[in-house]
């Protein structure tokens, strides 16, 4: 049976005599499981920190899909106006950096919402070093983002009234390269530890929840998906939209699995008999 207060099974309990040095050992068990892998002995997550993962993880996907149609908003404008369909697409453009606006603030503001800590466990089993590096990068994603924007308005040479001299043009454009190239090799190694951390991070919930499919799909995405974004970009170019539709199905079936955590957790609050 499974205690409400405590989170472990009933025939496990110290009882009134063993007193709290049992209580400490049966915690240190789990602790050790857990962090070996998938616990025997599940602690369910708090209904109402289950429930706020599980928002988080919907904000990441609504940011992945709005921050999409930023791409073919822009795209769409490029071709009608290279088409001669309208005569700017200035209207269209806009439109799209406002989606972009949108999904990078959803997004960042989903995983800084999935890798709150975790009520149920003590410091040492709150996810660590991969919580925070997707804390970390996910800011650093935002503030490049802006630094790119500011090196675009500042550093992109406008266009002379007359052509100057070669060399002088040659100068303006190195001008420009160099900070536009510091912030977008920045934001692409950024990225990358991103990522990485990212699919960590889910692989530690996976097991908390705990879910080994899940797990596995973690793991398996932590390396097909750089594999994916290069070795697959020779797939006529699918490799990366397939990465991202495996990247935006892992946080679907997260968020389903966080909801369905939830109402276990309400289950449990509403029959103390309620076993795992």
């Amino acid at each position: 049976m499974f205690n409400q207060q405590s989170g472990f099974p009933a025939e496990d309990q110290p009882d009134n005599q063993a007193g709290s040095q049992a209580g400490s050992q049966a915690g240190s068990q789990f602790g050790t499981q857990f962090g070996s892998g998938l616990p025997t002995r599940v602690v369910l997550m708090p209904p109402a920190f289950a429930r706020a993962l599980a928002s988080g993880a919907g904000f990441v996907q609504y940011g992945i899909a709005i921050s999409f149609m930023e791409g073919i908003l822009n795209g769409l404008a490029k071709n009608l106006v290279k088409y001669n369909v309208i005569g700017n697409g200035q209207l269209l453009e806009i439109v799209a950096g406002g989606c972009g606006l949108v999904g990078i603030t959803l997004i960042t503001g989903g995983w800084w919402k999935l890798t709150q800590p975790d009520p149920s466990l003590p410091p040492q089993l709150q996810g660590g070093n991969a919580r925070l590096a997707v804390r970390v990068t996910t800011v650093l994603d935002v503030l490049l983002g802006i630094a790119g924007v500011v090196a675009l308005v500042f550093f992109t040479p406008t266009i002379p009234a007359s052509p100057p001299p070669p060399g002088a043009q040659s100068a303006v454009s190195a001008q420009a390269f160099i900070p536009l190239f510091v912030v977008g090799g920045a934001a692409g190694l950024t990225s990358i530890v991103a990522f990485f951390a990212q699919m960590l991070y889910l692989q530690r919930l996976a097991r908390r929840i705990p879910n080994a499919e899940l797990d596995a799909r973690a793991s398996r995405l932590l390396w097909l998906g750089p594999v994916l974004f290069t070795v697959g970009i020779l797939l006529v170019g699918l490799g990366p939209l397939i990465a991202l539709v495996l990247y935006y199905k892992l946080l679907i079936s997260f968020k389903t699995e966080l909801h369905e955590s939830a109402a276990a957790g309400d289950l449990q609050t509403a029959s103390p008999d309620y076993g795992i």
